[in-house]
């Protein structure tokens, strides 16, 4: 077997990503993510919700009746092979979390 790709596929090569430029955007905090999917890509929407101020705790029928609006952070398009990448990493960095965490 030779070391040259068959023809027609360009050869694997890996290149260095300098990542230092993210260090000046500003880190934004969110607690809602809501995923779109068309048949193209994903859009991935993330925001931010307070709960309301309240002077007693609300019942499930008031709170059946409230609609929140949600502040938009983010959206960011993804192609499918893109989100499979984004699903990965988080799953890895997940692992490593959780490994972490225990005494």
């Amino acid at each position: 077997m030779s070391g040259t790709p068959p023809t027609g596929m360009a050869p694997s090569v890996q290149i260095r990503v300098d990542w230092s430029a993210a260090d000046r955007l500003p880190i934004l905090a969110a607690n809602l993510v809501l995923v779109q999917q068309t048949q193209q890509e994903f859009v991935i929407t993330f925001g931010a919700l307070a709960p309301p101020v309240t002077p007693k705790p609300i019942t499930p029928e008031e709170a059946s009746k409230m609609q929140l609006a949600a502040q938009p952070i983010a959206r960011i398009l993804l192609s499918p092979g893109r989100a499979v990448e984004l699903f990965q990493a988080l799953q890895q960095q997940i692992a490593l979390f959780q490994q972490s965490q225990k005494h």
